[in-house]
């Protein structure tokens, strides 16, 4: 039995080895994550690298926040994976506009520096930013926009963002582009009529002091001029003459908008919504400014989905983008109007 010792211990030991050696031979190779050769030239491999480690930390974050079905059995590695395949599909261009991507400007925003900052945002509209495909899809899959697109697109899908700025674009474009605005001077706050039968007057004036006040706030806190040589009444003033003037009608695609559902969507604000969930309030009515930033108070009424995709684009520059979007969807190029890549919604992350 002694004798059998030695040869247990060298088949053992071999075995052990083999084992060790298919188990690295089995093992994944970690994902290189090499910066494409598009991109070689406008962004080093460090500042590659740490893009999308933060993007794909912070994506997945949101999606398990949001509870999206695919986040909690999704590592950050995988994340990674398909924010790099995204990267590498896309190219150089904007999907939605044909605008080319400022991938030299990745790793430079500064969320402190933005702040109060309308100037400094306007430099990133063509960030490239990650967006989710269908935010409610199983599976996990990205493409890369510019940050204007990014939040113009809001939780639609491609198609239905692209039907969106189609519809904007035969709308406002046959009405010569005009921004309704505030044009005559309403000495109450009664109920306009249209909305006698849809939206009872204690509701109106319910909508209406909280809309004021919650504008006016914020405008405060962001020092726009608007605020500072105004006050909360003209402010109301202002959104009821916007209110008067719209006619119950989107001015940007001409849909009837919902005002049986004001005072409403604050019931389910805090809890996580599912993009279809987010549809069934496209179009409650919002308050928009015409130039946030300007001297005077001007308001008009949109729905909330072109309010929330228009972000800080004025409404001639919206327009433009959104003719962008469709001559690009339909194979054209058009010809860039100087400025309109000058502007950018609020937040890129």
């Amino acid at each position: 039995m002694k004798e059998m010792y030695p040869a247990l211990f060298l088949l053992l030991f071999c075995g052990i080895g083999f084992a060790q050696q298919s188990d690295t031979l089995l093992a994944p190779k970690p994902f290189p994550f090499l910066v494409p050769d598009v991109l070689k030239s406008k962004v080093s491999q460090a500042t590659y690298r740490e893009w999308l480690n933060v993007k794909a930390s912070s994506l997945r974050k949101r999606d398990l926040r949001l509870k999206k079905p695919f986040a909690a059995a999704t590592p950050r590695g995988v994340y990674m994976q398909k924010l790099h395949e995204a990267v590498a599909a896309a190219g150089l261009v904007d999907p939605y506009s044909g605008d080319s991507l400022r991938w030299d400007q990745i790793g430079t925003w500064d969320p402190q520096e933005a702040k109060g900052n309308p100037a400094y945002k306007r430099q990133f509209a063509l960030l490239p930013t990650a967006d989710h495909i269908d935010p409610d899809a199983p599976m996990l899959a990205f493409e890369i926009c510019s940050w204007v697109s990014n939040t113009a697109k809001t939780f639609l899908t491609p198609q239905e963002f692209v039907a969106l700025c189609r519809k904007i674009v035969e709308h406002r474009l046959a009405a010569g582009m005009a921004v309704k605005g505030s044009s005559s001077m309403v000495p109450n706050y009664e109920l306009p009529g249209y909305l006698i039968g849809v939206c009872t007057p204690a509701a109106y004036r319910k909508w209406l002091n909280t809309r004021a006040k919650q504008e006016y706030d914020r405008d405060l806190k962001l020092k726009r001029p608007c605020a500072l040589h105004s006050s909360k009444a003209l402010y109301k003033q202002s959104i009821h003459e916007a209110v008067c003037a719209s006619d119950g009608k989107d001015p940007f695609t001409g849909e009837k908008l919902q005002w049986d559902r004001v005072n409403t969507w604050s019931s389910v604000a805090r809890v996580p919504r599912t993009a279809n969930q987010e549809k069934e309030f496209s179009l409650l009515p919002t308050v928009d400014h015409i130039d946030p930033d300007s001297d005077t108070v001007g308001f008009e009424i949109c729905s909330w989905l072109v309010n929330d995709s228009k972000g800080e684009l004025s409404a001639q520059e919206y327009v433009e983008y959104c003719r962008l979007v469709v001559a690009h969807a339909e194979g054209g190029q058009p010809q860039q109007k100087k400025g309109r890549a000058d502007h950018a919604p609020t937040n890129p992350n």
